[in-house]
């Protein structure tokens, strides 16, 4: 398949980001040492919300499929959210000392993870998705605090 055809893969990958993101809004506010990176990771995956609510709405409107290039940059999101909610719930469930002591390499972890969803979100053409001008704003916003 080229990369100017088009998938229906991308109905499938829209509603699993929608899923993973709401599990990952869902998860219960962190007490330890790692509040701070862990607020901050939850509060950037819950500004994709409404990108992916919009898209899903859309669905049922029979638009336009996506094309590979655009499913390949929903791919690497959605890996990269899989990888946050795994980190989150570790984190979560670590006591306060290991956080303490494994500190740096937490830290570097969430480093890491950010970096995977900024990669991801800059390979995905939002101009193409023909998005309400408040969801553009808001992943204008999300870009720019991952940066």
């Amino acid at each position: 398949m080229g990369s100017n055809e088009n998938s229906p893969k991308g109905n499938t990958i829209i509603t699993q980001l929608l899923n993973i993101i709401k599990e990952i809004s869902s998860l219960s506010e962190c007490k330890n040492s790692s509040k701070r990176l862990y607020s901050n990771l939850v509060r950037r995956v819950k500004l994709l919300s409404p990108l992916f609510e919009e898209l899903v709405d859309r669905e049922d409107e029979d638009v336009e499929l996506l094309s590979v290039d655009q499913v390949h940059g929903l791919e690497l999101l959605l890996y990269a959210l899989i990888s946050a909610k795994t980190l989150l719930k570790q984190v979560q469930e670590s006591s306060k000392l290991f956080q303490a002591v494994q500190r740096d390499k937490v830290s570097s972890k969430f480093l890491d993870i950010t970096g995977q969803i900024e990669g991801a979100l800059s390979k995905i053409s939002y101009d193409r998705l023909d998005l309400s001008e408040e969801v553009q704003e808001q992943v204008i916003l999300l870009i720019w605090l991952t940066m």
